[in-house]
């Protein structure tokens, strides 16, 4: 087979991409100024040129595949110097592009990415047509959740599934560290993940007490780094004897929606409906909450009677918010306090479901420390307030 490479003379490329390849090259010189206008126009025409690039490799990739039979990913990683994984995807790809009604349509126009028909591959072929029409709005994250939320709730052994996937494996990196990879089910993992985050929380504010309570502190390890040391702090026994439930952050809650018969682990994914109903007759499991999705009634009204939340109100809170409610922030409900609008100190402020949302520790500090109510986040440079490089954008000022 000939090479696919890129180098070859324009004179020798067939008619029609010869035309592609002068098309299809830088429009604006490097110096030239783009207004911001211009710039939101030409993101939404790139998105539909890449697009109609895709459903382009995807028909190559077909011929390809007609001639290349079973050795089409070799030939695609030999060709175009794509990874093993990338390849596959790229077949998959093809195949819905080639095989599904409405499939090309939808990448040319831009309403979805390649990545969301790799994950729609996972589904069963009579069911990929509905749930295309679900991907355009959706990010390539939630669109994959939608996916599996569908297969969980039509394959039977789910759960069982899962479960005998499970596996531990050490390997010898390059620089001679252990490495390990590992595969927990849902619950299970986000348990793990959630102890974790809390030792290297518990750690940081103990190695450095001087900074715990300062707004935008943050270690200089990098969090993977922090991470480990967790990890290690946990096979050594430090913080064992730690509440790990009762609100603290450790807590992991399993929301249940019984009219539609579906559950998921908040900020991780879905699971079976029968698996959250064992969760929630297993009283012995104090870091794991199972929360019903229409939770209400008075008890999540104390008004000015007390001034912390109670557990259920919590739970309430994370299934109403999803996680901190400052905008552009994404930390998720477990990790996320409840905060009074206005604030309890201010006399004025209820402990009532209506009157709290659930928001970050920097976030919540924020608005106490400085009784500012404009949305900040933070920036790829570092967290606001003290941090190396970091700094706080107004989010309503950009927005006028």
């Amino acid at each position: 087979m000939q090479s696919m490479s890129s180098s070859s003379p324009t004179t020798e490329l067939p008619a029609w991409l010869a035309s592609l390849r002068r098309t299809v090259v830088p429009a604006v010189r490097a110096d030239e100024t783009i207004s911001a206008g211009d710039a939101e126009v030409g993101l939404t025409e790139v998105a539909r040129l890449r697009g109609e690039l895709a459903v382009l490799q995807a028909r190559l990739v077909t011929t390809l595949a007609a001639s290349a039979g079973r050795d089409t990913a070799a030939a695609l990683t030999r060709g175009l110097g794509l990874s093993r994984r990338e390849a596959r995807d790229a077949l998959k790809v093809a195949g819905l592009v080639a095989g599904l009604e409405g499939a090309a349509e939808a990448l040319s126009a831009g309403r979805v990415r390649e990545a969301h028909l790799s994950a729609l591959a996972a589904a069963a072929e009579e069911d990929r047509a509905e749930l295309l029409t679900l991907a355009h709005g959706q990010s390539v994250e939630e669109f994959s959740r939608t996916v599996m939320a569908h297969r969980i709730a039509k394959e039977p052994g789910w759960r069982a599934r899962q479960r005998a996937s499970r596996s531990v494996r050490f390997f010898l990196s390059d620089d001679g560290c252990i490495g390990m990879r590992a595969l927990l089910p849902p619950v299970e993992g986000a348990r793990l993940k959630a102890r974790l985050v809390e030792l290297m929380d518990a750690k940081y504010r103990a190695d450095h007490p001087e900074r715990a309570k300062t707004l935008g502190a943050h270690n200089v390890d990098p969090v993977e780094q922090r991470m480990a040391d967790a990890l290690m702090a946990l096979v050594d026994g430090e913080g064992v004897g730690a509440a790990s439930g009762g609100g603290g952050r450790a807590a992991v809650i399993v929301v249940v929606d019984p009219d539609a018969c579906t559950a998921e682990v908040l900020g991780q994914g879905p699971i079976t409906f029968d698996e959250a109903a064992d969760l929630a007759a297993d009283t012995a499991r104090a870091d794991v909450y199972a929360a019903v999705r229409d939770t209400n009634g008075a008890i999540l009204k104390f008004g000015r009677s007390r001034r912390l939340a109670s557990r259920l109100q919590r739970l309430a809170m994370a299934v109403r918010d999803r996680g901190c409610t400052s905008p552009g922030c994404e930390v998720p409900a477990p990790y996320c306090e409840a905060h009074h609008e206005p604030p309890f100190e201010d006399g004025t402020g209820r402990t009532d479901l209506e009157f709290m949302t659930m928001r970050c520790p920097p976030h919540h500090h924020h608005r106490h420390e400085t009784g500012e109510t404009t949305s900040w986040f933070f920036t790829d440079s570092g967290p606001p307030g003290s941090g190396p490089g970091g700094t706080v954008r107004d989010l309503d000022r950009e927005a006028a």
